[in-house]
């Protein structure tokens, strides 16, 4: 036989879950708005993601991190720790250690500014490597190391590079008008 849940009320007290309905009628409709928002995530995305999902608050930042101390403490060093407060209650596998782990990964939290720090060092580095977006580069970081590897072993460049540059319509009038008259524009 099931037991009725009980309801912590506004005023402070609990009730059971039928004379919370008896007392207020929009009970009933706040419950099944909550279940039917919990199904349709379920349903949408599954029960693991639902299970990985962790609330956080604003100054935190999660990640679930592979199961081995190499990692974890490669996760330490950028100073994650593990967390034992907001995933416990996502935790698959209990080893008594308050660990969040969830097969062969553990939960870990930072400070988010913390982790904008990383993100902001990841995107200075790949703009070093492959330049800013939207701006054009004489070469990437791949061609620029096939170029380097091809020069090496004496084969010389294989792939021409164009250049690029920005013209205005009183540049592209001038080159019309020269090349009218018969003279080369470089």
């Amino acid at each position: 036989m099931s037991t009725e849940r009980e309801v912590t009320i506004p005023s402070g007290g609990t009730t059971t879950m039928s004379e919370a309905i008896a007392q207020d009628p929009e009970e009933l409709k706040k419950i099944r708005a909550d279940k039917k928002t919990r199904f349709a995530r379920i349903l949408e995305r599954g029960m693991v993601a639902d299970r990985l999902a962790v609330e956080l608050p604003g100054n935190l930042y999660g990640e679930w991190v592979a199961n081995d101390k190499s990692e974890i403490y490669r996760m330490q060093l950028l100073g994650f720790k593990i967390d034992d407060t907001y995933a416990v209650d996502r935790a698959l596998h209990d080893k008594g250690d308050g660990q969040s782990v969830v097969g062969d990964t553990v939960f870990m939290v930072c400070a988010r500014e913390d982790r904008e720090i990383m993100e902001e060092i990841r995107r200075e580095k790949y703009q070093a490597l492959n330049g800013k977006p939207g701006t054009v580069t004489k070469a990437q970081g791949e061609e620029k190391e096939f170029t380097g590897s091809t020069k090496t072993l004496g084969i010389g460049p294989v792939v021409e590079e164009s250049t690029s540059r920005q013209v205005r319509k009183a540049d592209l009038e001038a080159a019309l008008a020269q090349t009218q008259r018969g003279t080369v524009v470089k």
